[in-house]
């Protein structure tokens, strides 16, 4: 047995120190099948640990990995602290793209229970569990953890908790025209590759406000929100979101060109994260006003779902 435990700790240590990472991922895959098989949970944690970092970032394995990653729950107990609590957050903001907000709720919980370096990754748990909180339309616990988010000493916490003030504002009162100069406040603070949030947010006012110079105006000045680098889910998810805006307020302004197109694009977001319901979504919105027209769809169009469709299933 200790020869076993020899070989699979150097094959660990070979994996670590393996720079191509579908290989890495490989001999990772290799040492949990084996610990599982030859009951060895230290490696069977830290191999699925390794596994669930570096699938968590595939845009198209998503939910498979948020699945094994939540396997190693059963045995997180084999891991460092640090890597314990890593666990957790990362986990919970998983489950909070995924919109499982429960989940990521109790996993952000778990996780700032044993940590006791509240840095940065412990501010970033705390604001996933303030969307949640926000999203379940929990505001009462939102606040309460927004207060507690306020008195840690980490960087960008004024700036978050400026922008949660002003979406709990425009939640909970009647009066949401007067969140708008707060977002505008906190659209000016932030860089261009994290304004696109705001914007949405903004957008979302402006719409129930029926304020369309407002929304025009968003349209207009898109150069100076939209993302210049996209490498994360929830820069994807949150561009479907604004295209899907962008293109059902053109659709009724009878501008189907543009309508048409940035409702394609949104669908094009949606399917890079594997979010097809999201993405057919978007598309409906383009079928429904012909439908509603009595019109037949354009070849280009056409033609262009096509391309949507062949890429997804190649």
């Amino acid at each position: 047995m200790v020869n076993f435990l020899i070989s699979v700790y150097n094959l660990y240590q070979l994996a670590g120190n393996t720079e191509n990472i579908e290989f890495r991922f490989l001999i990772y895959g290799v040492i949990s099948q084996y610990s599982r098989e030859h009951g060895i949970p230290v490696f069977l944690a830290r191999s699925l640990y390794q596994k669930y970092l570096i699938q968590r970032d595939s845009f198209k394995k998503l939910d498979e990995s948020y699945i094994e990653g939540m396997e190693l729950l059963h045995y997180i107990s084999y891991l460092h602290v640090d890597e314990r609590v890593m666990t957790y957050y990362k986990l919970g903001s998983h489950a909070l793209f995924r919109g499982c907000h429960e989940e990521c709720i109790h996993l952000c919980k778990k996780g700032i229970n044993e940590d006791h370096k509240r840095d940065e990754l412990t501010a970033k748990a705390y604001l996933a569990i303030i969307i949640a909180y926000i999203e379940l339309r929990d505001y009462i616990l939102a606040k309460v953890y927004l207060d507690a988010y306020e008195q840690l000493d980490c960087l960008n916490v004024q700036k978050e908790s400026q922008y949660l003030r002003a979406i709990l504002y425009a939640k909970t009162t009647d009066d949401i025209e007067k969140a708008v100069p707060l977002l505008l406040d906190c659209l000016h603070m932030r860089p261009q590759n994290e304004k696109l949030p705001v914007v949405n947010d903004l957008l979302d006012i402006y719409i129930r406000l029926g304020d369309e110079l407002g929304v025009v105006d968003i349209f207009q000045s898109e150069s100076s929100f939209l993302p210049t680098n996209v490498d994360t889910p929830n820069q994807c998810t949150h561009l479907g979101l604004y295209f899907r805006a962008k293109g059902n307020f053109y659709i009724e302004k009878c501008d189907l060109d543009m309508g048409c197109a940035s409702l394609l694009e949104s669908a094009m977001y949606y399917k890079k994260m594997m979010k097809l319901e999201e993405a057919i979504k978007s598309i409906g919105y383009i079928f429904e006003y012909y439908t509603a027209n009595k019109e037949n769809l354009p070849f280009g169009i056409l033609q262009k779902m096509e391309i949507l469709y062949t890429v997804h299933n190649t």
